[in-house]
């Protein structure tokens, strides 16, 4: 977090978790299990999508730098150090540029458009690290046999994902990288936040059934994607959303990182090792 961004402490109980929104999270079991809404996964995935920013690299130091940015580049409001934490777990800066006034909407647009197409430059990626034990994690799953996307919103070409994937040592395990830019249905009048367009490349290059792949990302908005393609998900805590507003879309499962990810897969297939090859057939 960017020095300075000391969150207000508001400290609730939700089931088996105590969090203190935004700063800390502390756990008293590895994970939380809901099933309804979402097809259950009864077999080992044979296709993990992974977000890159919240769930892979460190978010909250880059999007700040790149929010603020962007706003003094299209003339919105900028955010202050003491209140950005509060608003960015609790998915309140969306509008936070030019505000909710219908006649904004428009700038709003081009805000999160720059935005976006600002978050993938070169000059950006030093305010974001691996997640601890992100390689580690990716590297097991790769091993046991699942095929591997990473999908982002991000409007860059996927050359330059890959190559922040390089830098950390995941790359390689990576077969698939979609970003907003490369989704065929994106265009600049849907909203920024939505995955759907990119989740719905990455299956067609997968070639995976939705049955089969689960969605592991940290923000509330790509939970909602997901579950309106039928994809399982596991949201992440170490991105942008908070525990609370996570469980409020009843993602299949909830862990703190994705360093947990095999640790979940084991416990719930076994080993996670597949026997023969993988069906594509979907």
């Amino acid at each position: 977090m960017v020095q300075g961004l000391e969150p207000e402490v508001d400290e609730e109980q939700i089931g088996s978790y105590t969090c203190t929104t935004g700063a800390h999270w502390e756990f008293h079991r590895s994970s939380t299990t809901t099933t309804e809404g979402n097809r259950s996964m009864t077999s080992h995935p044979h296709g993990v999508i992974l977000d890159l920013d919240g769930t892979l690299l460190t978010i909250e130091r880059r999007f700040y730098k790149v929010f603020n940015d962007a706003a003094e580049l299209t003339g919105g409001l900028r955010i202050l150090n003491r209140d950005f934490p509060k608003k960015f777990h609790g998915n309140q800066l969306y509008n936070h540029p030019f505000g909710p006034a219908p006649e904004n909407a428009a700038r709003t647009r081009h805000f999160w458009n720059m935005f976006l197409k600002s978050y993938g430059k070169k000059t950006y990626s030093r305010y974001s690290t691996p997640i601890k034990g992100a390689r580690h994690a990716i590297a097991q799953i790769r091993r046991n046999g699942a095929r591997i996307a990473v999908v982002t919103g991000r409007i860059c070409l996927a050359g330059v994902v890959r190559g922040e994937l390089r830098n950390i040592g995941i790359d390689q395990y990576v077969d698939v990288i979609v970003t907003k830019a490369t989704a065929p249905n994106f265009t600049n009048h849907h909203r920024a936040t939505s995955r759907d367009a990119e989740l719905h490349e990455v299956l067609r290059r997968l070639r995976i059934g939705v049955s089969r792949c689960v969605f592991v990302a940290d923000y509330v908005e790509d939970v909602r994607s997901a579950k309106s393609l039928r994809i399982s998900t596991i949201a992440v805590l170490s991105g942008s959303s908070s525990l609370a507003l996570l469980r409020k879309e009843n993602p299949d499962h909830i862990i703190e990182s994705v360093r947990d990810l095999p640790d979940l897969l084991e416990s719930k297939f076994g080993d996670g090792r597949r026997e023969g090859s993988v069906d594509l057939s979907g």
